[in-house]
């Protein structure tokens, strides 16, 4: 068994806590290594503020910054902020998501940062590089950051940061990049009539000579005009730009037909670029290569600005092994479909589990949901908690950790026999006339035979759950004459519902079970007459009454089922998940697994709940 506290660094599962060997031979199938402690990454002044910014439609760019630790990457300071931002993630990402305070204050910090690297870096600048306000600002926002860490790593080194930085303190910029060793020499340039030839010692530049004019010639239209000062970050976006174009060309001749008529050319997107084409979008950046969209995975990425949320594609679209689902990897994300389902993307922690269950052909089966979540709504919450939905069950993550939800289940004749009770206790009496006699006469039921379940259907935006197949078998007990016998066949779904339009997550969802179709028929005496009354009985039992509002439909509400929804500061919690009819007829109530000790008790009440629900229907 992993340490509860391992985690996996580096690769396509960076970050993710591991819980079983699964779960760490998983991470080595994604290029990562099994470590203790915390999860790291580049640090906090990188992808998560620059990922929130793009969301907000704030230009927000860590260019100079990243510059400036390339060209001084040798000194102490720089060594020691990549550790001070990296232990300063959790609490970061924490915040980028439940604070609203905090996330303009972490992006006045990247700006501020930006600033002075750029400052740093500007051979002109002369001024005061780091003033005691600067010192102030990153002091007090650090002290608030280490409160939320929850160890004792951040603390040590934001203290000797802070004793480093008050060496550097009114310190002219020209000084401060003497210390450093100096700025590097300007390139050499060599211009001819035919070419432009750049080495830089910066970044990805390094030692490397780059013909620069079929660069320049191109995006001409970019560039005022031609100035031998191009900043470095410039000529890199122009560079980056033509491996994109290069690339995406060369993506789009493999393809054939599927890219063969181009609705644009080559646009910037988050992360990389992209070039639109009618039956397809291909997208680039210098870490993932070119990869397609397309079809319905191309239709949800987009939907959902799939560049922001979901990051660039890692693969074009492939097939599954089962020879019916199709999927894309995305940047710790996913997009599976298949004909029954639909398009559904999954990410996190959620995807984590699930790809340690051996993704779709593991127990889980297909995505049938994109993933929902609950953010803290105040200031001051703990973790977004966050579900997805499978063909066979579900995934609940909080903070870095998912795992499998817990379930209370009733079993398909518990099922059955509830239906049974509740379509008998509503048939009603009537008058039957026989043209000889009239009678007083009652309906009654006799069995409920299972007829099958069908499989999930396709839906975009969610699909559409199984259906129970019943049969319900009855008579009417008639004097003097035969009895007529009748059966009632039925298809049920079972969902939640709630009232909409409220600000907060529901605290109380009804549990119901939807008439999908139903088909009566009635041998014997007075058959038009009995298949009317039947027919007002099943009407009954599936009508909503005034207090269930929000349900609009022909529905039965099974129980009222609380959430356990509660977000107040430091006490954020969620109970309960969602019901779902299992292919075998059998019904499942899901509940939120974390922490361990509290998700059984969770699954012991609601088993105790449903069980009460199904007796008393």
């Amino acid at each position: 068994m992993a340490d509860s506290r391992s985690t996996c660094q580096g690769g396509e599962f960076d970050g993710h806590k591991l819980a079983t060997p699964r779960d760490e031979a998983l991470c080595g199938q994604g290029g990562g290594v099994v470590v203790a402690g915390q999860p790291t990454s580049d640090g906090c002044m990188g992808g998560s503020v620059e990922n929130f910014s793009a969301t907000r439609g704030q230009a927000l760019h860590f260019n100079s910054l990243r510059n400036a630790a390339a060209i001084f990457g040798e000194r102490e300071e720089v060594a020691l902020l990549r550790r001070l931002s990296a232990a300063a993630v959790p609490a970061t990402d924490a915040l980028l998501s439940i604070e609203p305070e905090y996330i303009e204050r972490l992006s006045e910090a990247g700006q501020r940062i930006e600033i002075i690297a750029s400052n740093l870096i500007d051979p002109e600048f002369d001024g005061v590089l780091y003033t005691e306000e600067d010192h102030r600002f990153f002091v007090k926002i650090g002290r608030e950051l280490a409160e939320r860490t929850g160890d004792d790593v951040f603390p040590e080194l934001l203290e000797t940061a802070t004793q480093v930085a008050e060496q550097h303190l009114n310190v002219r910029a020209l000084e401060v990049r003497e210390r450093f060793g100096g700025l590097p020499q300007p390139p050499d340039l060599d211009v001819s009539d035919t070419d432009l030839n750049l080495t830089s010692p910066l970044g990805n530049l390094s030692n490397l000579t780059y013909d620069l004019s079929p660069v320049l010639m191109h995006h001409h239209h970019r560039l005022d005009k031609l100035d031998l000062m191009v900043d470095v970050d410039t000529i890199t976006d122009l560079m980056h730009s033509a491996r994109a174009e290069t690339a995406i060309a060369a993506k789009a001749d493999q393809l054939g037909a599927l890219a063969a008529s181009p609705l644009g050319e080559v646009t910037p997107v988050r992360g990389g670029f992209v070039r639109r084409y009618a039956d397809c979008d291909i997208y680039y950046s210098d870490t993932t290569g070119a990869h397609e969209v397309h079809g319905e995975i191309r239709r949800k990425y987009s939907q959902v600005n799939g560049p922001t949320l979901l990051g660039l594609p890692t693969t074009d679209e492939t097939g599954c092994p089962d020879g019916k689902g199709r999927f894309n990897h995305f940047v710790k994300s996913s997009i599976y479909w298949t004909p029954t389902t639909g398009p559904f993307y999954v990410r996190n922690p959620c995807r984590f589990r699930w790809a340690s269950q051996s993704w779709e052909t593991g127990p889980l089966g297909y995505p049938v949901r994109d993933e929902e979540s609950l953010s803290a709504a105040y200031p001051g919450g703990g973790p977004t908690m966050y579900w997805s939905h499978f063909q066979n069950g579900m995934v609940f993550g909080r903070g870095g950790d998912a795992q499998e939800a817990l379930a209370a289940t009733a079993t398909r004749q518990q099922v059955l026999d509830a239906l049974r009770t509740t379509i008998d206790r509503r048939m009603p009496s009537f008058e039957l006339d026989t043209g000889i006699f009239s009678y007083t006469v009652r309906g009654g039921l006799h069995g409920v035979d299972f007829l099958g379940v069908d499989d999930w259907q396709y839906g975009f935006y969610g699909s559409v759950p199984r259906t129970l197949r019943i049969r319900v078998n009855g008579f009417v007990s008639v004097p003097l004459a035969p009895d007529p016998t009748f059966q009632i066949e039925m298809g049920l779904r079972f969902s939640t519902r709630w009232p909409i339009g409220s600000f907060f997550y529901p605290t109380t969802k009804k549990f119901v079970a939807t008439l999908i179709h139903t088909r009566i028929s009635v041998q014997g005496i007075a058959s038009g007459t009995i298949a009317g009354m039947i027919q007002k009985a099943i009407w009954s039992a599936f009508t909503p009454g005034p207090a269930d509002p929000e349900i609009t439909d022909n529905s039965m509400v099974i129980t009222s089922i609380p959430t356990g929804a509660n977000q107040k500061p430091g006490a954020e919690n969620l109970d309960f998940l969602d019901v779902m009819l299992m292919a075998d007829g059998s019904l499942n109530v899901f509940v939120n697994p974390l922490p361990a000790i509290a998700g059984g008790f969770r699954r012991y009440f609601a088993q105790n709940a449903l069980n009460s629900a199904l007796e008393n229907l």
